[in-house]
């Protein structure tokens, strides 16, 4: 009796499977080492669930179970944004199952988040607070040097890679400049430039010669005791401790970079002078405007003065009456 052909053999595939697939996947496309990183610690949570709950084959996650697991984020003591950042990576990993044609469609929507709030940054009177605190005048190398890299990150917005990476040579005095050298895909070095602030300008050659980096050979800016490159990590836990010495209420680096791009608006009323000043551009649009707009952002920058009028307001001159 000749068999009938009733049924289609279906290849089974775990989730587990599925995903180690899905980050080899990712990983020869060339994404960067952070980027894997994260997809797997963002995915790590939903394995979890459904081995917890013992769903095991892909054919398994659809709408159903997506919202079963939605609801077991709401349980979980996160932000509204940490339980969006498991979904997104998830929808990524389903998209790609999608694409392999190993999965049905299955739409995910991620939570919605409250109303954005207001930028926080520093107010004038932390500014001063900073500016004034003990480490401005010590005779400890790591507080002198903590403090110029608090008035760098105040007057220049970069982040804390970008200084952790800059070296004695790229602060050009002659030609008011600053080198800043970015931490890009793969670890490739990106150099960008930007206009030297006159405040800046002041305190990094008095920086240089109280502690003589010049003479001792160091080639970072900002080093640390040894005269190697300091941690970005051992900066952020610098700065907050600067902020407990002055007073203030601590706070992340990006702080900085947000009072910088807010003052920088605030005093040149142009947001596309501050964006260039910020450096917000895809890198192969900048290179074609910062050699012919280096003297306008060189223009610009020497408005930006606002740590001189916080530490000593005065008057404009414009402003003084004759005889008073």
């Amino acid at each position: 009796m000749k068999k009938l052909l009733t049924t289609v053999d279906e290849d089974n595939i775990s989730i587990t499977d599925a995903f180690e697939a899905f980050i080899s996947a990712k990983t020869s496309e060339g994404l960067r080492t952070a980027t894997i990183r994260s997809y797997k610690g963002s995915v790590k949570d939903f394995l979890k669930f459904c081995d917890d709950n013992s769903y095991t084959d892909i054919s398994e996650i659809d709408k159903e179970l997506i919202e079963k697991y939605k609801l077991h984020l709401l349980s979980m003591e996160v932000s509204v944004e940490t339980r969006n950042t498991y979904l997104r990576t998830l929808k990524t990993f389903v998209s790609y199952l999608i694409d392999a044609e190993d999965l049905t469609p299955v739409k995910i929507k991620l939570f919605q988040t409250p109303a954005k709030k207001e930028v926080t940054v520093y107010t004038d009177e932390e500014i001063k607070q900073l500016l004034n605190c003990r480490y401005k005048d010590s005779k400890r190398f790591s507080e002198l040097r903590d403090y110029h890299l608090m008035l760098t990150f105040l007057l220049t917005g970069a982040r804390r890679s970008t200084l952790a990476n800059m070296l004695v040579e790229d602060v050009r005095f002659d030609d008011d400049i600053l080198i800043l050298r970015h931490i890009k895909r793969n670890n490739v070095f990106q150099i960008q430039q930007i206009p030297l602030n006159p405040d800046l300008k002041v305190a990094l050659k008095k920086y240089l010669r109280k502690t003589k980096l010049i003479d001792k050979g160091v080639g970072y800016l900002f080093p640390n005791v040894e005269g190697k490159m300091l941690h970005p990590d051992t900066i952020s836990s610098n700065m907050r401790d600067m902020c407990v010495v002055a007073g203030i209420k601590p706070r992340a680096c990006h702080e900085y970079r947000r009072t910088f791009a807010t003052k920088s608006y605030n005093t040149l009323e142009d947001t596309e002078k501050t964006r260039k000043l910020m450096l917000i551009s895809d890198p192969r649009v900048m290179k074609r405007y910062i050699n012919e707009d280096m003297g306008m952002l060189k223009e610009s920058a020497q408005k930006l003065t606002f740590v001189t009028q916080i530490q000593a307001p005065r008057p404009l001159r414009g402003n003084i009456n004759k005889g008073a």
